[in-house]
């Protein structure tokens, strides 16, 4: 399956200091060139997910609707070895 792209990024209404928390961690990433990765479990039944987290720092203009400032661009990882049995 092929998923719609997934950008995160601060929200500074929501939480107060986002911002400057997100520029210090995606300065860290690219500095160091390091790529996280996070597992996301969405509930207690589904299986995790592993992400990698782009960072991005620049602003870039994808259309005239959208425009990416300071975040991270969510890459899913698969992982063909874990097999599920259901």
């Amino acid at each position: 399956n092929v998923d719609a792209p997934l950008f995160v990024q601060p929200h500074e209404a929501g939480v107060a200091g986002s911002t400057k928390l997100f520029r210090g961690l995606v300065e860290t990433c690219e500095t160091k060139g390091a790529v996280p990765v996070c597992r996301l479990v969405r509930n207690a039944q589904s299986a995790p997910i592993f992400l990698g987290l782009l960072p991005t720092a620049a602003a870039e203009e994808l259309d005239e609707r959208l425009r990416l400032g300071v975040g991270f661009r969510i890459i899913i990882v698969i992982i063909i070895d874990v097999i599920r049995v259901v």
